[in-house]
C-alpha cells in the first residue's frame, strides 16, 4: 500500500495547531500509512516556492489550516489558490 502524501498549508502564527495536526495523525505515520510535509522542511538552498509547489502537486491531500491569520497572509491565500486548481482537498 502507498502512503497518503499530506501537504499542510498554514499560517506560521497558527503552527502550534499544525503541531497538535501531527501529533494528533501520529498513529497514520507510524504505521507508515502517510508522508507529511509543511515548509518547516524546506532545506537551505532550496527554492521557497518551487519546493512549495512540488510538494503540493505531489500531495495526495492538501490541509489547509484556516484561520484569520491564514486568510490575512498572502502566500496563504496564493496556496489555498493553487490548491483549488489542483482539486486535491
Amino acid at each position: 500500500m502507498s502512503r497518503i502524501k499530506l501537504f499542510y498549508s498554514y499560517s506560521h502564527q497558527d503552527e502550534i495547531y499544525r503541531e497538535n495536526l501531527e501529533k494528533n495523525l501520529a498513529l497514520l505515520r507510524d504505521r507508515e500509512l502517510i508522508d507529511e510535509w509543511h515548509d518547516r522542511k524546506i532545506s537551505a538552498g532550496d527554492t521557497l516556492h518551487e519546493v512549495i509547489d512540488t510538494n503540493m502537486q505531489n500531495a495526495s491531500i492538501i490541509l489547509l489550516l484556516l484561520s484569520s491569520d491564514f486568510i490575512d497572509s498572502k502566500s496563504c491565500m496564493t496556496e489555498l489558490n493553487n490548491a483549488l486548481k489542483f482539486g486535491i482537498m
